[in-house]
């Protein structure tokens, strides 16, 4: 990945996209939070990619959660390929399904609170679970990663 830093105008102009679907991807964590926030705010080559990638995905009938689990997935070296794949003329790049989640149990929820912890454990809660519960979510969040920070 390159490391070149691109502003919120210049996704927009390499993209097409407005300042507003870019911000509401970042809330909707479809593409992860710039370096810094406010009129200084940094992009990096990852966000691009996501960003371009997202229209070919919808274009193939995923639905935004199916692009988030995607990119959640994978890395950036194979969203580069599939990107790369995707602007040659006449070809469609071959996407791998979302991996199949072991449990049964999972509920999808509208809007979740993700929690990223070391050793890539990823933590996600719906965001409407009251808020005594979120507290111990959270506090168990923060002595696993304590514990997994150790590692």
């Amino acid at each position: 990945m390159s490391e070149q830093e691109y502003s919120i105008q210049e996704l927009c102009d390499r993209t097409g996209l407005p300042r507003r679907t870019i911000h509401f991807y970042t809330q909707q964590e479809i593409i992860p939070p710039p370096a810094s926030s406010g009129l200084g705010a940094r992009y990096q080559r990852i966000h691009l990619v996501r960003l371009n990638l997202i229209p070919i995905f919808r274009q193939q009938g995923l639905r935004l959660d199916d692009i988030r689990q995607k990119f959640l997935s994978s890395s950036p070296d194979e969203l580069e390929k599939i990107l790369a794949v995707s602007e040659k003329p006449g070809t469609t790049p071959k996407i791998a399904p979302a991996p199949v989640q072991p449990s049964p149990a999972v509920v999808v929820a509208q809007t979740c609170l993700v929690y990223n912890l070391p050793q890539g454990v990823i933590v996600m809660i719906p965001s409407q679970l009251a808020a005594h519960h979120r507290s111990k979510i959270e506090e168990l969040c923060q002595n696993l990663e304590h514990e997994l920070a150790k590692d």
